[in-house]
């Protein structure tokens, strides 16, 4: 009997060291899980970080861009505009020579340019 006693308790202890060995394997299993888990949070969480940034850097170029072609629309608006004048005025000139009063003005125009250097001397 002695024998079977030490054999159960062999066993018994056995069992116990199984048991032991198997909840220290969970334990660490549980572990390696829950660090996975954060690492790939931390790695997901910096693959958004990084979109937004991108994403970010991409929607103020798209407006700097847009910003740029405005001025450069309003700036062609503009230059069309004074050509416009311009040509509107070089036209006015020219049809001021036919008008009944171009000699006394080109006299008027003469005597004061004459009189300003008068002045002047």
């Amino acid at each position: 009997m002695a024998i079977d006693d030490i054999l159960r308790a062999l066993e018994e202890q056995a069992q116990a060291d199984i048991e032991q060995i198997l909840a220290d394997a969970r334990a660490q299993a549980e572990a390696i899980m829950a660090q996975a888990r954060d690492e790939a949070t931390d790695t997901a969480q910096k693959h958004v970080d990084n979109a937004e940034r991108v994403t970010r850097a991409k929607a103020a170029q798209t407006v700097n861009a847009a910003r740029l072609e405005s001025k450069k629309r309003v700036a062609a608006v503009k230059e069309g505009a004074v050509q416009d004048v311009f040509v509107q005025a070089q036209e006015a000139l020219e049809r001021l020579r036919e008008t009944d009063g171009y000699p006394a003005l080109l006299k008027a125009l003469a005597e004061e340019a004459l009189a300003g250097t008068d002045a002047g001397a």
